[in-house]
């Protein structure tokens, strides 16, 4: 089972006019879940509760793990992979995991 950090400010939900869902990639990582593939921890830049409710209604039936950026510092294993907006280069806590993916590029191409 492959663990994978999800920023779900950044990749869950999308800023516009709006507030809108990124559901292909809710439902790949659903898919991943549900399959056993796939271990997923969210967290949130600011831990704010909206971003844990929005979690736990994407996926409703998964007792989804939530933390802080500041978590990731102690908790990151070096196999562990990561979907955040920005490329590593951009954000120095990324720099902890195997891969970063964009949204579009993890649902493009399956982790190897």
């Amino acid at each position: 089972m492959k663990k994978i950090y999800v920023d779900v400010d950044d990749t869950l939900i999308l800023w516009g006019i709006h507030l809108t869902v990124n559901l292909p990639l809710v439902q790949k990582l659903h898919e991943g879940i549900l399959q056993n593939e796939y271990d997923v921890t969210v967290w949130s830049g600011t831990g704010t509760n909206w971003a844990k409710k929005w979690s736990e209604n994407l996926f409703p039936d998964y007792n989804l793990p939530f933390g802080s950026k500041e978590d990731l510092y102690r908790k990151v294993h070096k196999d562990t992979f990561a979907i955040d907006d920005r490329k590593q280069k951009e954000r120095n806590y990324l720099k902890r995991f195997k891969q970063v993916f964009l949204p579009e590029e993890f649902i493009k191409s399956p982790l190897i």
